[in-house]
């Protein structure tokens, strides 16, 4: 029962796009109105949400993976310990 790491990878940017797309979605109707001018605050935090997420998102797969290794090895030495050479 391995994790795989690409799906994971995929899987969690596709969910951070369509969080950040309803995000925009609901920024633009709490303005009551869309305008043509975006204000730079708006703007700046869309973009400071999406980066903060995804860089929480990486952090979380670097520790899947650690954990994944871990287990691997540990299972590795409990197979080696339990064969008799």
């Amino acid at each position: 029962m391995d994790i795989s790491v690409v799906q994971m990878k995929m899987t969690v940017f596709v969910l951070a796009s369509i969080l950040a797309a309803f995000a925009g979605v609901m920024m633009t109707s709490r303005s009551t109105a869309v305008a043509t001018q975006i204000s730079s605050t708006l703007l700046l935090n869309a973009i400071e949400s999406v980066c903060l997420l995804n860089s929480q998102l990486a952090q979380s797969l670097i520790l899947i993976q650690v954990r994944a290794s871990r287990m691997k090895a540990t299972r590795r030495r409990s197979s080696d310990a339990s064969d008799p050479a």
